[in-house]
């Protein structure tokens, strides 16, 4: 168990807030490598783009819409952005 928990940390240790913030994207629903590397472009950290929801108010929500990912320029999309938003800006328990 020890060397488990120990390899573990150092794979965490390994990686940047960056990879982190992106694996985190990735866990939800419709979000690919691709559109989440696109906001971590714009956003480097989760703090980052709490600020700017902050900033925006209730625009919030569609402030990740007009984000361009991939090869063929695509948006992120006002569904996804909405999304986002809500599981950054949400109380956990409502």
């Amino acid at each position: 168990a020890f060397l488990l928990n120990r390899s573990s940390d150092l794979l965490l240790q390994a990686l940047s807030v960056r990879d982190l913030f992106i694996k985190q994207l990735v866990q939800l629903h419709g979000l690919s490598v691709q559109k989440a590397q696109a906001i971590v472009e714009r956003y480097h950290t989760p703090r980052a783009l709490m600020a700017a929801y902050q900033a925006e108010g209730s625009a919030g929500e569609k402030l990740l819409a007009n984000i361009r990912y991939g090869s063929l320029n695509r948006l992120i999309g006002p569904v996804i952005s909405r999304t986002i938003h809500q599981f950054y800006t949400k109380p956990l328990f409502s």
